[in-house]
């Protein structure tokens, strides 16, 4: 601390040094700098949220054996400190403290539902799968190439109607892997955004499937198209630090958002004694001005909605009520 502006230029190195050390305590482990791999969708919106494409997905690279992997994203604050949980977590929950934190909130039947969703960590389902462009109106330079393409659960749920047809409102009597490249079909993808609050939050409800068909006619192109898919193994090896903390992290962490940092497992959902639970009172998020924003960037990474597609966790929530 500097009293004047002479002992501010005595201390000014110990000062930024200070500082410096200070940015670097607050790195995430998130990585904001853009993967070349991934083929993203901000760029077909216009000015009201609009946009398309065509795009196919791919089957499994050479020498794996999925086409599309699954993970989950965690981004949450707090409502005791409001502090942000921020993690990404491989299909392996068992150990995962946000989910074990989250089964003794749901499981509590002392708390309302109202509390138990604003007491709790939500959690998105994230896909990741090769697709080819096929055709990108607003970037065409992508036209031909081969993509990592992250999606959501409307997405997701677009492919599985697809591969299991509802003949009361679907277009198309029989099934199709959209993966497979001889019989499966193009994705004409539609963004229509709708308004939410002062937010256009992307929809693609109105996307359709092309007819079934192959890829390319011509092997050679088909077999070259193939042989530049990327292997999807980074993104369910629960060690690739770049995207999964680990387990001592996530905990660290996890103590951090409940305000009990020096707890190291969570055995109960901390509450202040004015958040007592009842049947019938309202839990009242106590958030502190300086921490209202994340600790980075938060512009959607194009996947699915958040707001719309915010339903992953019901199967699991389910099961504690």
């Amino acid at each position: 601390m500097a009293n004047s502006f002479a002992e501010l230029l005595k201390n000014r190195q110990a000062l930024a040094e200070k500082a410096k050390k200070k940015v670097e305590s607050l790195k995430t482990t998130y990585n904001n700098e853009k993967d070349e791999r991934f083929w993203e969708m901000s760029h077909l919106k216009n000015e009201d949220g609009q946009g398309r494409a065509t795009i196919r997905f791919l089957p499994a690279a050479m020498g794996s054996e999925d086409a599309f992997v699954l993970y989950y994203a965690y981004f949450q604050q707090s409502p005791f400190n409001g502090k942000w949980y921020v993690h990404n977590l491989h299909q392996q929950t068992q150990e995962d403290p946000a989910y074990k934190y989250n089964g003794t909130v749901y499981s509590d039947q002392s708390l309302s539902d109202d509390q138990k969703k604003k007491l709790s960590i939500r959690r998105q389902k994230k896909y990741v799968a090769n697709i080819l462009v096929v055709d990108d109106p607003t970037e065409p330079e992508n036209n031909g190439k081969v993509f990592l393409f992250e999606y959501g659960p409307m997405i997701y749920n677009m492919i599985a109607r697809r591969i299991k047809p509802d003949p009361s409102v679907d277009d198309w009597s029989e099934g199709a892997i959209p993966f497979d490249p001889i019989e499966g079909c193009n994705f004409k993808l539609k963004i229509v955004s709708k308004k939410m609050g002062n937010n256009l939050v992307p929809n693609y409800e109105q996307s359709t499937w092309a007819d079934v068909g192959p890829i390319n006619n011509d092997m050679e192109k088909l077999e070259e198209i193939w042989k530049n898919c990327y292997s999807l193994n980074e993104f369910s090896d629960p060690e690739n630090r770049k995207l999964f903390s680990s387990l001592e992290k996530q905990k660290s962490d996890l103590a951090k958002w409940l305000g009990e940092e020096e707890k190291e497992e969570v055995k109960e959902p901390r509450r202040e004694k004015s958040q007592e639970p009842s049947k019938t009172s309202t839990f009242k998020d106590d958030i502190d001005d300086e921490d209202d924003n994340p600790p980075f960037d938060t512009d959607e990474k194009e996947s699915d909605s958040p707001t719309l597609d915010e339903d992953d966790d019901d199967n699991f929530f389910d099961k504690f009520k």
